[in-house]
């Protein structure tokens, strides 16, 4: 018998020299290819998530993103909602491409989930509002998270927001030969250090990678 052939998202979305590309229409597999490959791209997926998500102190997790982790969620969204039209699909790729990061950049998504909610609230406020709460930190360089969201809700429990790395930073053995750190404002502060996992993770994004998910994965 055969083998299935082995999955790789790439050669369907034109992932890799072009990563930093934004999403559009062409990149959105149609719904019933996607609900028969779902169920074997989904464990895929879950590893490379897994691998970006940093949980800092107690309340908040940060999930460095990547084309096709916003690729996996634009699917998810127009999943759930079933027959999308045009305008619902350009809408919702809008949304979500400030999260695609263009060249000398990382973006991630904030989760804020725990704690009060009026301490939650200020925070996601003061992301909004860039006061310097949360930094990305490789060797002795800091990198302080904008926010990148189109239309910020106040005191949403979720944040979009771009690290943009100075020329040192562009470049991926730095981002695994150096420590690199969170670090989130506070009394007192929450400081964790990336494992090497996401730091290798980050440095495929930097490097501009051409590797599938599927082989980042199977890592």
């Amino acid at each position: 018998m055969a083998k299935s052939p082995t999955i790789s998202w790439s050669s369907i979305t034109h992932w890799g020299a072009r990563q930093a590309r934004p999403l559009g229409t062409c990149d959105l597999l149609p719904p019933a290819l996607y609900e028969a490959l779902r169920p074997r791209l989904q464990p895929l997926v879950a590893q490379i998530r897994r691998r970006r998500r940093v949980h800092l102190g107690p309340n908040v997790t940060v999930l460095f993103e990547n084309r096709e982790t916003v690729l996996w969620h634009v699917h998810e969204v127009l999943r759930i909602e079933g027959r999308a039209s045009a305008d619902r699909i350009a809408e919702e790729l809008e949304h979500y491409n400030c999260l695609v990061a263009p060249p000398g950049e990382i973006r991630a998504t904030v989760l804020i989930d725990g704690g009060s909610r009026e301490e939650g609230e200020r925070l996601s406020d003061q992301i909004v509002r860039d006061e310097d709460v949360l930094e990305f930190r490789v060797g002795g360089a800091r990198c302080v998270a904008d926010c990148v969201e189109s239309r910020a809700e106040p005191g949403s429990p979720v944040r979009y927001v771009r690290f943009p790395l100075d020329d040192s930073l562009i470049d991926s053995e730095r981002l695994l030969q150096l420590p690199a750190e969170l670090w989130l404002r506070g009394s007192p502060p929450s400081v964790v250090s990336l494992p090497e996992e996401t730091r290798r993770a980050l440095a495929l994004d930097v490097g501009k990678s051409t590797r599938s998910f599927v082989l980042e994965a199977a890592e």
